[in-house]
């Protein structure tokens, strides 16, 4: 199941964005679908959504892939880090939006594929809008920011070339802190699952396999 997060895609325009607002809507369509609990894949953006779950709600995820995301825990961010994610709107609005999007693709993939999938993906934010929105996304973020202790598996992952932000180094730094298992996904960026899904799709299998006999049930049923 995949959905269309607030400020993305046919969920605009949205005029308030917050994590309480992410988790409600997250449960109103697990409620709505019948659905207990979930597997939570998250990639970059999303990854927060899950862990904002998680913090409120964690016996409604069992088990987090996270992809290209970074740990909420307030050991991971300096103030430096925090400056800059503030500054995020009116140095994007500095920029052609042409040019801004190119950048963002280039920086988001490493295959051909994968920067055409970017590419369309923005195709319809105007520059105020796309700038705002990626503000929006990460006041959000710094707003709900905590220390959080994940009860299910979890499964750090992230492109061996991906160039958007600290990534990389918070994804290994939140490995070294917290031992969850970390994979590296080969010939891909920061968008791996576009750049190279067949990689991404078996590493997350294994991962659910390994760790739940309950998850590894699901998976043989959703198969047949």
């Amino acid at each position: 199941m995949v959905w269309d997060a607030p400020c993305h895609g046919k969920s605009r325009p949205y005029d308030e964005f917050s994590f309480n607002d992410t988790t409600d809507i997250i449960l109103q369509i697990m409620n709505e679908n019948h659905i207990d609990n979930i597997i939570g894949v998250g990639q970059s953006l999303g990854g927060y959504y899950i862990q904002a779950l998680i913090a409120r709600q964690p016996e409604k995820v069992k088990a987090f892939i996270g992809i290209g995301t970074t740990p909420y825990g307030e050991i991971y961010y300096s103030k430096s880090d925090i400056f800059w994610l503030k500054q995020v709107e009116w140095m994007g609005m500095c920029s052609p939006i042409n040019l801004l999007k190119k950048a963002a693709a280039k920086g988001a993939s490493h295959t051909e594929a994968g920067y055409k999938n970017m590419m369309k993906m923005t195709a319809p934010y105007k520059k105020r809008e796309y700038c705002h929105l990626m503000q929006v996304a990460y006041n959000a973020f710094l707003e709900d920011n905590r220390n959080l202790k994940i009860p299910c598996p979890v499964l750090i992952t992230y492109g061996e070339y991906d160039r958007v932000g600290k990534v990389r180094q918070y994804c290994k730094m939140w490995h070294e802190q917290t031992h969850y298992p970390i994979e590296i996904i080969k010939n891909a960026g920061h968008n791996a699952n576009v750049d190279n899904p067949e990689d991404m799709n078996y590493v997350i299998e294994k991962f659910l396999k390994e760790k739940s006999p309950l998850i590894k049930s699901a998976i043989v049923m959703l198969k047949k």
